[in-house]
């Protein structure tokens, strides 16, 4: 798939969510992976990847500081 091809597939996309009403993630370290994905320097798989240890890790924190509230 040519960069065109997928610069048109990912802003499709992102108007569906949009038009459906749903929020689109707007970190810039996702950003910058669908870029890549763009570009053709990694694949989805790789965005995908990525993008479930990112929301692993946000998780995490979000974990670790509602424990830090209630040890208070």
């Amino acid at each position: 798939m040519k960069s065109e091809q997928r610069r048109l597939a990912a802003q499709k996309a992102f108007d569906r969510l949009r038009r459906a009403g749903l929020p689109t993630e707007e970190d810039p370290r996702f950003l910058l992976w669908i870029e890549q994905w763009i570009a053709g320097e990694i694949e989805m798989q790789e965005v995908r990847e990525r993008y479930l240890g990112f929301l692993r890790e946000q998780a995490s924190e979000l974990k670790r500081r509602a424990l830090a509230r209630g040890a208070k």
